[in-house]
């Protein structure tokens, strides 16, 4: 890679404050997310993302959950308990 050129990835990732380290990437919207939540526990992350779905994902593994990619009208996903 050219010196003083970013992929588009990278361009695209926000910066982390000092101290923070990225622990993962969940991969698998076709487009920006746009909206996130977990679970009361912890244990489910909801994303919305612009390609019209929401994915449910366990944060641990950076895996999606089965059955966890739905079509939505909104892309916004709170969690309640």
């Amino acid at each position: 890679m050219a010196e003083g050129k970013r992929s588009e990835d990278e361009a695209n990732r926000l910066e982390l404050p000092p101290g923070v380290k990225l622990l993962r990437t969940l991969e698998g919207h076709r487009d920006e997310v746009n909206s996130g939540a977990f679970d009361p526990m912890g244990q489910t992350l909801a994303s919305g993302s612009d390609d019209k779905t929401v994915k449910l994902w366990e944060p641990a593994s950076g895996k999606v959950l089965p059955d966890g990619g739905r079509s939505a009208q909104s892309t916004q996903c709170p969690l309640s308990e």
